[in-house]
């Protein structure tokens, strides 16, 4: 979620380890009716997520047993900045 780092491991809920943020906060740094820059960095378990040169999360893949390091990546794009 916005503003949160967040830890993932193998048959456990997610873990906030840490925040960026609040989300509200963050949200001021989100265009409304104009261009926003996305950035997506993926670099081995770690995924960077960077709107407008803000880091938005952070997210530690630590699920050994289900993650993959090959294949396709989607990613999520919402109109609306409320969400």
């Amino acid at each position: 979620m916005r503003g949160q780092i967040t830890r993932q491991v193998a048959g456990q809920l997610p873990q906030i380890i840490g925040v960026l943020g609040t989300p509200e906060g963050l949200l001021a740094d989100i265009k409304t009716n104009a261009w926003n820059e996305y950035h997506l960095i993926v670099s081995g378990n770690v995924m960077t997520h960077i709107l407008n040169g803000r880091v938005m999360s952070v997210v530690i893949d630590e699920d050994l047993k289900n993650r993959k390091f090959d294949g396709l990546l989607g990613v999520q794009v919402f109109t609306s900045a409320r969400r």
